[in-house]
């Protein structure tokens, strides 16, 4: 799921670098960190181009005038030279060695990526030595040129970012994430959508979609309150239009008055998503769908109102990989088909 959200490779791509047959999660994701950096970082190292100041027999670059005049080595034949010095102490740099270090420490690590890790951490004896922080990766900044860096850095402040298990058994690791109900609802959000796009890319667009607010023709006040609505994943072919609601929450029904229901703030959601994209889409069929991983119970509900269809169904993301996608894969084009 992490790989497909990223955007980056496919998970057949993995047996390539050798991780895909890893158990635990840290291996695995350690392990395509010293992948990924080895193939794509090590050998371009990003270079931070400055200028240093300092006193030299020879000239280099540009001479400082009145500093060399100020210097006591001035008449040896000793001047103050400005000139510029490449090197690859960069930020970026830093925090994938830092990572690496840090994460090698752990003792739920396994051997075969720890290996690796130190075989790479010896390439960096130019980069300097860092306390790793959530403030360090804000202060990165990718141009074009830092592209390739982008996928390992992720994978960083996600090892980073959540303690490990000191577990060899590595079944609490990511626990904290797991946790977090916020960086989980945007991961399967980022999967949906990201998994979608590649898969149903000769046939339909995929992508999140902006819809003005509740198609309302404001005739007085201030209207620059009223939200715009954004759709997680709106799937489109020259046929139908699938609006996609994905939600991540073991709770996918809710007790009314003693009987099991959709939960109330989901189904409007999803109604005035999918009768806003029908109204602005008349040539196409329209339906909604709200999508949970599965917990407790899997659900496949499915009804039609108003020239809409609307889909309430699970995704059993504890099958193998290649249930997973065939299982989504069939669920979406059911829809649009």
């Amino acid at each position: 799921m992490l790989v497909y959200a990223w955007s980056h490779y496919r998970p057949e791509q993995l047996k390539l670098f050798g991780v895909a047959d890893y158990d635990k999660p840290v291996d695995f994701l350690f392990g395509l960190l010293c992948e990924v950096v080895h193939e794509t970082v090590v050998h371009n190292l990003a270079q931070r181009h400055s200028l240093n100041s300092e006193r030299l027999k020879t000239v280099r670059g540009k001479i400082e005038i009145e500093k060399s005049l100020l210097s006591p080595d001035w008449k040896a034949g000793v001047v103050v030279c400005r000139h510029p010095v490449v090197d690859v102490d960069t930020l970026e740099n830093q925090l994938i060695k830092a990572t690496l270090r840090q994460v090698s420490s752990y003792s739920g690590v396994g051997n075969a990526p720890r290996i690796e890790a130190r075989k790479i951490y010896t390439k960096l004896s130019d980069v300097s030595d860092i306390v790793p922080s959530k403030s360090a990766f804000r202060r990165s900044q990718l141009d074009r040129s830092m592209r390739r860096y982008r996928f390992p850095l992720a994978i960083c402040e996600l090892l980073l970012n959540h303690e490990m298990a000191e577990d060899s058994t590595g079944k609490a690791w990511f626990a904290s994430y797991i946790r977090d109900e916020i960086a989980m609802r945007k991961l399967f959000e980022s999967f949906v959508r990201a998994f979608l796009k590649q898969k149903l890319k000769s046939c339909a667009k995929v992508g999140g979609r902006k819809l003005s607010p509740f198609m309302l023709s404001i005739q007085k006040g201030n209207s620059s309150f009223i939200p715009s609505m954004l759709t997680d994943v709106t799937v489109q072919n020259t046929k139908q239009v699938l609006v996609i609601d994905t939600k991540y929450t073991p709770n996918t029904l809710q007790n009314s008055f003693g009987n099991q229901t959709i939960r109330s703030e989901h189904f409007y959601q999803i109604q005035a998503y999918t009768r806003h994209t029908s109204r602005s889409n008349t040539e196409h069929g329209t339906t909604g769908m709200v999508l949970y991983p599965k917990a407790e119970i899997d659900l496949d509900l499915q009804f039609s109102a108003d020239d809409c269809k609307f889909v309430f169904c699970t995704l059993d993301l504890s099958k193998d990989w290649r249930e997973v996608e065939a299982d989504l894969l069939s669920l979406v084009q059911n829809c649009i088909k």
